[in-house]
């Protein structure tokens, strides 16, 4: 992260890598919800953050399977 700057999550784009800081982790809804985003990121390929959510979207719509 540059100087300055705190994430929980951000994805490098050019490695095609997701980072979790895991001190910030805030259970499985958080992680879904934030995970889509950074998905978003990937599908997209672009670091603005308007287009990481409008695919994030589309993941989100995604019907939940248990894993029970």
């Amino acid at each position: 992260m540059p100087t300055g700057y705190t994430s929980a999550m951000f994805t490098h784009l050019p490695s095609r890598t997701t980072f979790i800081d895991s001190d910030r982790y805030m259970g499985e809804e958080w992680l879904g919800h934030w995970m889509a985003h950074e998905l978003g990121h990937l599908a997209a390929g672009s670091p603005r953050e308007d287009d990481a959510e409008k695919a994030a979207h589309e993941y989100r719509k995604t019907p939940k399977t248990s894993a029970h």
